[in-house]
């Protein structure tokens, strides 16, 4: 895990420099780091740091649905899905905190994000309505 989340912080300065340096970096890309390290921190139980971490993932994640709303059906599937599962992330390390009252909204935003991307049938809306 400390390879794994050490590979992550250094993946993560680069995409900062080359997103500084060029306005053409994937912002789902940046978005993915964030959760990636906050899915091993939370794995590592430091669930306060991984909520940093999913919290600023989305505010990515967000940031990138706008920049790419309107260009092509596929990219904007691919951010409502990376969007979709952080708001499920967040919503399960709230739960993992104790904050109740912050748990619903992640996960039925995330629920409403994965059917728009997915479709109502596909099998990875059953995890997230259970």
């Amino acid at each position: 895990f400390d390879l794994a989340m050490e590979s992550f912080k250094a993946a993560r300065e680069e995409v900062c420099i080359t997103s500084m340096n060029n306005c053409a970096f994937d912002v789902l890309v940046f978005a993915d780091l964030f959760n990636n390290v906050g899915c091993l921190q939370c794995r590592k139980g430091d669930i306060t740091s991984a909520k940093v971490s999913f919290t600023n993932a989305l505010k990515i994640g967000k940031r990138a649905l706008k920049e790419v709303s309107g260009s092509y059906k596929e990219k904007m599937i691919q951010g409502y899905k990376h969007t979709g599962t952080i708001y499920y992330n967040l919503g399960v390390v709230n739960a993992m905190l104790g904050l109740k009252e912050k748990v619903m909204r992640p996960l039925e935003c995330s629920l409403g994000l994965q059917k728009v991307a997915l479709g109502e049938s596909h099998p990875d809306i059953a995890i997230v309505q259970h």
